[in-house]
């Protein structure tokens, strides 16, 4: 069985690049950093196309918890979805190349879904801190000079940017149950992927801690606005499930 799945993924090694994807681009071939890199590459490109496309509006207005929240929220989940599946195959056909590669050095990709998913799923509370932290950013503003919008936009960017970024890598550098039991134990896509995970859900949970304690965010509050883009991601995936099916029963 082992024998038939490497020959399985070195076939789908020929026509799909699993090294690209496992090590993030190539990130997991940097000399040192390699999961910081990933996870901040992640956030900046997927930031940075969401500003300069017709979602810029939303990322510049998330300074309260919002239709935009939502919209942007349902971006990055979907996003994250894809990535899931693409990660998946990516280290299994990766493994199948070089058995030897692992989440300790070269293979990053679970970092990089991982920090997407963490946005996803804790964006109430992103949204929090994110006030909080434009309420003081403003203030200091109106002590010394009227900062210019273009200053504006780019901090409450920024701000958007490293939030979800520093609390993910805090988690990152503590390592919690069960991560290295993980690393330890299993070499394959599922325990690599469940890595990803076990990081988001130790970094959400930190966000909406940090948010409930220190910026007023209500536990109703975020509960509504997950349930909310729940919702909406489920509806656009059942419309491109009938939409593919539709499309599949044509061609029959």
């Amino acid at each position: 069985m082992a024998k038939l799945s490497v020959f399985f993924g070195k076939i789908l090694g020929k026509v799909f690049p699993g090294q690209t994807v496992s090590s993030f681009l190539g990130v997991g071939f940097l000399p040192s950093w390699q999961n910081y890199w990933s996870t901040f590459l992640v956030l900046f490109t997927t930031d940075t196309i969401l500003l300069f496309t017709i979602s810029g509006k939303y990322l510049l207005s998330t300074i309260v918890i919002s239709d935009s929240a939502i919209m942007l929220a349902a971006i990055f989940l979907k996003i994250a979805i894809a990535m899931l599946i693409v990660q998946v195959i990516g280290i299994f056909v990766f493994h199948a190349q070089d058995p030897s590669a692992n989440s300790s050095e070269n293979i990053v990709v679970q970092m990089a879904t991982g920090q997407i998913m963490t946005v996803a799923f804790s964006m109430p509370a992103i949204v929090s801190v994110h006030y909080v932290i434009n309420t003081l950013y403003g203030d200091v503003c109106k002590q010394i000079l009227p900062c210019p919008t273009w200053l504006n936009d780019f901090m409450y960017f920024l701000f958007f940017l490293i939030i979800p970024f520093i609390f993910f890598n805090i988690v990152e550098i503590i390592k919690p149950w069960p991560i290295n039991f993980l690393q330890l134990n299993y070499n394959n896509a599922i325990s690599i992927t469940l890595e990803g995970i076990v990081y988001t859900f130790y970094t959400v949970a930190l966000l909406y801690l940090t948010a409930f304690v220190f910026c007023n965010l209500e536990m109703n509050t975020a509960i509504a606005l997950n349930t909310k883009v729940m919702q909406y991601v489920y509806n656009d995936l059942l419309r491109l499930g009938h939409y593919l099916c539709s499309l599949f029963s044509g061609q029959v």
